[in-house]
Formats: C-alpha cells, sequence, structure tokens
C-alpha cells in the first residue's frame, strides 16, 4: 500500500512541476477578472498540493534509509491531502538518521497512531494544520507531532483505555501507545500538552 502511495505521490509531484506555467497563466486570469471570490479557494488547493511536495523532499533528504518510517509518513502525507490538511515536515539533523533496530516496530506504530489522530482532529479544526519535527540532539532523538483542534481534551483521561475524544471510537490507540512507550522505557519517554488551540505529542528516543 505505501509503495502504491509512494508511485502516486511522486507522479503527482512530477505532473505538478510541468503544471507551473499553467497555474501561474491561471492566477493571472483570475487577478485579470477580478475573480478574488474563485482564486482563494485555487490558491488552497495549491498550497496543501505544495506542502505535501515540500514534505516528501524533506523525506526523501533524511528517511530514505529508514524505510519503515518514510513509507509510513508518505501514506500519512497522502492521507493529509485527502483529509484537506496541511501536513509540514520537519527535520532537523547534521548527520544520517538511524534509530535503534529494537525501537523501529513500535515507533513506527506510535507514529502512525498519532499522525492519525493528528490529522483527523486537525480535518475537524478550522485551521486544519499538522506539524511533525523530528530534531537530533547529541544523544536522543526528539519526535514532536502537533496539531489543531477544536472542542475539549482531558489530558488525565486521553491515555485510558477506552477512553477517545471521537464519537464510535473505542480508544484503544493512545493505550495501547502508552504501553509501548512503558515497555520500551529504555529508549522512549513521552508527553502530551495542550497550548492554546495545538494538541502537541513529544516523544523523546535515545540513541
Amino acid at each position: 500500500m505505501y509503495t502504491e502511495t509512494l508511485e502516486n505521490s511522486l507522479d503527482q509531484i512530477k505532473g505538478f512541476r510541468h503544471e507551473m506555467n499553467n497555474i501561474i497563466s491561471t492566477i493571472a486570469g483570475f487577478v485579470e477578472l477580478e475573480r478574488l471570490d474563485l482564486l482563494r479557494p485555487y490558491i488552497g488547493d495549491l498550497q496543501q498540493r505544495l506542502t505535501a511536495q515540500s514534505s516528501t523532499n524533506v523525506l526523501n533528504l533524511n528517511l530514505r534509509e529508514v524505510p519503515i518510517l518514510y513509507g509510513l509518513l508518505i501514506g500519512k502525507i497522502n492521507y493529509a491531502t485527502n483529509m484537506g490538511v496541511r501536513f509540514e515536515i520537519a527535520i532537523v539533523t547534521k548527520e544520517e538518521i538511524v534509530f535503534p533496530n529494537e525501537v523501529l516496530y513500535d515507533l513506527a506504530y506510535i507514529m502512525g497512531v498519532w499522525l492519525d489522530n493528528a490529522i483527523e482532529a486537525a480535518a475537524a479544526s478550522e485551521l486544519k494544520q499538522v506539524n511533525l519535527l523530528v530534531r537530533d540532539d547529541s544523544d536522543c532523538y526528539n519526535i514532536v507531532v502537533r496539531n489543531s483542534f477544536e472542542g475539549e481534551v482531558d489530558l488525565k483521561k486521553i491515555k485510558r483505555k477506552n477512553y477517545s475524544t471521537k464519537s464510535n471510537h473505542m480508544g484503544i490507540g493512545l493505550h495501547q501507545v502508552e504501553e509501548k512507550v512503558q515497555a520500551q522505557s529504555k529508549y522512549f519517554s513521552s508527553s502530551t500538552t495542550i497550548n492554546e488551540c495545538s494538541f502537541i505529542q513529544h516523544l523523546q528516543v535515545k540513541k
């Protein structure tokens, strides 16, 4: 599935590059006709596509040697685009990223749950924004997932089994994430905070 998603994403990027002249002409047409009512949604769609392309380029530069995460994140870029969510990825590192082999499966699970929840919550918000930061520090990697959201979240209950802020959901994902963090406490530590309209998940992975 991720291979197919990757191929589709790359095809879209190639097509978008060839489209650039047409895009400029189209924008000029909207401006000439003073149709700002049509230009705004058109620009919004372009921003979504440019964000996806930028995020894919970041992955190509930094995560090609971590295929389990590379494929996962390519899939989430595509999911966010389909949900109308801007998904921006920043990776800050001076060297090749190498996670311990012992944590790769659990790390992919955690990232999958966090990003699915972040994208779905952002899609239901006005801002519709998700940010992923991976920062390479001296003795660990810091991974931060931040998303816009609306409504109320009880941080004391968020990791409990069967608690969910979404209707028709069993509330298993974040509980299982917590179990994996505890089981891999030699490598993992995590925290969850809320800052105004942003929901923030932080995972520290020791090298």
